[in-house]
């Protein structure tokens, strides 16, 4: 690939020798190296940014595979190609041409001429490091690659029996890959048949069919709407929490976070005749509560502080209670305000408690399971504080419902 001259005439005596149709050998040379070249815009053309982007990257992924890379695999690489086919020639080489227009570089200190470009090698030490680092990063990368060599396309050279062989490979994957495809839609349409099985079993024949039918083909919209019909009776139908939770558990697969919070809340309080379950509720509760769901939070929160279940916990419960009683939800302001007035928030705090207790009275609205329990609080919280305490924790309160005003 380096042809060494003693001076710039060998240059010369180069482009004799293409001149008078001799220097085969070069030629050849110049044409097995051959590197593509960097693509510019034509001077004058008025091209869309879109087409100088396709056309630019065709350009690098023509540079990029006459590196070595596998575009399948090292696609996140081509930012390197990019950047050594736009890269400039270096200063100590001299970049020529020869009469069919094939660049060949002119060392100025060593006065030898190559055909590849200097950088070229460079680059490629560059991205067999990276391609290198990426396949540590993913062993799976690595074993993939590995395996196109040993059964990807025959190259040239190759012989007849290896060839063969490779073809063999190949078919021997295309038999293993359709075998794969049918089992697997195969497999899809066992599943299919047990779903529509399964949610046949929820089907009530009084009930609103349309949503039920909507939810079993896997809306679970349309599956809360059911489990909501049975949860507090709609016509003719009776309430039936067991046929309300099957639908409200429907939904909760398909991570819809009512149907989560209406399973565990069922389950949480054990209603209709449904067996109490808080370990299951807790579950429950809890991916709601990821999802964001206020309510969810505070009965999290609320689950951990009585240790219905699970194990008492202040830390998980303050900061569950917290995130929900911070959404507006009544249950974690209770919660959360008798966690500061019992001592268990950190410290006690019977300022903010008051604060958190007033809140959840005024959000609790005609929630009966709230206001009972809270009244003692207010009370409690209300003869332990001086007046400027109780001044105080009224205007936070009042300062939290201008940010966020009761929902209707």
């Amino acid at each position: 690939r380096e042809t060494k001259t003693g001076g710039v005439s060998s240059t010369i005596s180069a482009q004799a020798a293409h001149r008078k149709g001799e220097g085969g050998e070069i030629q050849r040379m110049a044409k097995a190296v051959k590197r593509p070249s960097a693509w510019h815009p034509p001077p004058g053309a008025k091209l869309s940014r879109n087409q100088i982007f396709r056309h630019r990257r065709r350009a690098v992924e023509y540079y990029a595979q006459y590196l070595g890379l596998d575009l399948r695999l090292d696609s996140e690489l081509l930012w390197l190609a990019e950047e050594g086919l736009y890269a400039p020639v270096p200063q100590d080489y001299k970049e020529l041409y020869d009469l069919n227009g094939t660049p060949y570089y002119y060392h100025l200190a060593t006065k030898t001429v190559t055909w590849q470009h200097p950088l070229d090698s460079v680059y490629k030490e560059k991205l067999r490091g990276m391609r290198n680092i990426h396949d540590l990063a993913d062993p799976n990368i690595g074993k993939i690659r590995t395996w196109l060599q040993e059964v990807g396309r025959g190259k040239e050279g190759d012989t007849p029996t290896k060839k063969f062989q490779t073809t063999l490979y190949r078919r021997a994957l295309q038999l293993f890959t359709g075998s794969v495809l049918l089992i697997c839609l195969l497999a899809s349409a066992i599943y299919v048949g047990i779903e529509v099985w399964r949610v046949r079993q929820l089907m009530y024949t009084p009930g609103p069919i349309l949503a039920q039918i909507a939810g079993a083909m896997g809306y679970s919209d349309a599956a809360v709407e059911a489990g909501l019909v049975f949860y507090t009776g709609h016509g003719v139908i009776p309430k039936n929490s067991t046929q309300a939770l099957a639908w409200f558990l429907l939904a909760a697969d398909r991570q819809d976070v009512r149907g989560l919070r209406m399973a565990a809340t069922i389950l949480f309080k054990g209603e209709g005749g449904v067996e109490k379950d808080t370990i299951r509720a807790s579950k429950l509760f809890y991916r709601a509560a990821a999802m964001g769901d206020h309510f969810s939070q505070s009965y999290y929160g609320l689950i951990h502080y009585q240790g219905s279940g699970v194990l008492k916990n202040d830390g998980i419960a303050l900061v569950w209670t917290k995130r929900g009683a911070e959404g507006g939800d009544a249950t974690g302001m209770m919660v959360y305000g008798v966690m500061f007035l019992e001592g268990r928030a950190l410290t006690r705090n019977i300022e903010t408690a008051y604060k958190w207790l007033l809140l959840a009275q005024r959000y609790g609205g005609d929630d009966s399971s709230v206001q009972d329990k809270v009244k003692g609080y207010v009370e409690y919280a209300y003869t332990h504080l001086g007046e400027l305490a109780r001044i105080d924790a009224q205007r936070a309160a009042a300062k939290f419902e201008e940010a966020m005003p009761m929902q209707e």
